[in-house]
This record gives C-alpha cells, structure tokens and sequence, in this order.
C-alpha cells in the first residue's frame, strides 16, 4: 500500500509537471508548429514582406523550431508517466488477488 501511494503521489506530481510546461506552449502539437512554420516560410519566400518584417519572420521560425525540438521532452515525460501507471496497476492486482 505503501508503493502504491508513494508511486501514486509520484504520478501526480508528473502530470502537474507535464500540464504546467505545456499551457507555456502556444502549440499542441508538433503539427501545428510545423504548419506555423511552412506558413511563415511562404510569406518570406513570397518576397513581398518588408525587410523588418522578414528578419522577425525568420526569427519565428527558429524560435518554433526550438519549440518543436521541446515537444520530444514532452514524449519522454508522457512515457514515464504511463510506465508509473503499469506499476500502480501491477501492484493493485497483486493486493486483489485473494491469495
């Protein structure tokens, strides 16, 4: 019982973690920040933004490329926290068992 709370409080305190970081993303996925950044692309290529307008474009879409960098640490976590669940879930079926 004791694991189970410990692995319990664990897992809580991981998707807080996880809830946290990703409200701090404007994107929710890694989709949506690669459509921002063809979207963006285009309009430099297009050649009719102004040269202050470019640079900040272009400055965006290293910035969004950071950010997609940051969504693989967001799987990583989601894989942890998944693995915590399998555990509390293995250590549950132990205690119902009538053994």
């Amino acid at each position: 019982m004791d694991k189970i709370k410990r692995l319990d409080e664990n897992l809580k305190s991981r998707i807080n973690e996880q809830k946290t970081a990703r409200s701090k993303v404007q994107f929710k996925s890694v989709d949506e920040v690669n459509s921002e950044i063809d979207r963006l692309q285009k309009q430099v290529d297009s050649g009719t933004m102004k040269i202050v307008d470019e640079k900040k474009a272009l400055a965006d879409i290293s910035q969004l490329n950071r950010q997609k960098k940051g969504f693989a640490g967001f799987d990583e976590a989601q894989k942890g926290i998944d693995e915590v669940k399998g555990q509390i879930a293995e250590l549950r079926k132990t205690l119902d068992d009538p053994e």
